[in-house]
């Protein structure tokens, strides 16, 4: 059984050994009216192709940057996005952080509380009683950052409550405790740092 396998193996082996030849050969093609007779050689088809030009145009390769997993700190959860409104507000988490901040031991919440912060919320959550409106929550917050005598605190409180309105009116509207929305909002840290 070997012997044939060896033998069907070299008559292979032979055939393909003579069909490669390293000299030029003639290729002819069919014998018809439409094609000619003429012999062409591979040696002057190898000169054909060298004449030819060819013309290859390269675009740059551009990357783009990858997408490392955790880069976004907004991707890290109600640990980072409830640290306090400002990280709440950069997430859009405010709505989802409400209730956490309301449950969370007073203590466990960066932040202080000072005596311009609780008029701020008291009157904001008075006028929107009466007024039902966020222009009066709005108007309240500003004048009670205008109250602030020093001009540099009233500038920062003002500037504060324009950029995360919308997040103190949320907060403002729920059940958060005086002291809980200041430590949380960080205005005491921002208008009286030490």
């Amino acid at each position: 059984m070997k012997a044939i396998f060896f033998i069907l193996f070299a008559v292979i082996a032979g055939i393909t050994a003579m069909a490669v030849t390293t000299e030029p050969t003639t290729i002819e093609p069919f014998s018809t009216e439409e094609i000619s007779t003429e012999k062409i050689t591979t040696e002057e088809i190898t000169t054909e192709q060298a004449t030819t030009e060819t013309t290859i145009t390269e675009e740059p390769i551009t990357f783009e940057p990858m997408q490392i997993v955790g880069d976004d700190y907004c991707t890290w959860g109600p640990s980072y996005w409830c640290h306090n409104l400002t990280t709440a507000a950069e997430c859009n988490a405010t709505t989802i952080c409400i209730p956490i901040w309301s449950e969370k031991i007073e203590e466990e919440i960066h932040g202080r509380v000072c005596k311009v912060c609780e008029e701020m919320v008291d009157q904001s959550r008075f006028n929107y009683d009466i007024y039902k409106t966020e222009e009066a929550l709005k108007d309240t917050l500003q004048k009670t950052c205008d109250s602030i005598t020093t001009q540099s605190a009233a500038y920062l409180c003002n500037a504060f409550v324009d950029e995360l309105f919308s997040e103190l009116t949320e907060m403002l509207k729920s059940d958060l405790s005086v002291a809980r929305f200041c430590k949380v909002s960080e205005i005491c840290d921002l208008i009286f740092d030490d």
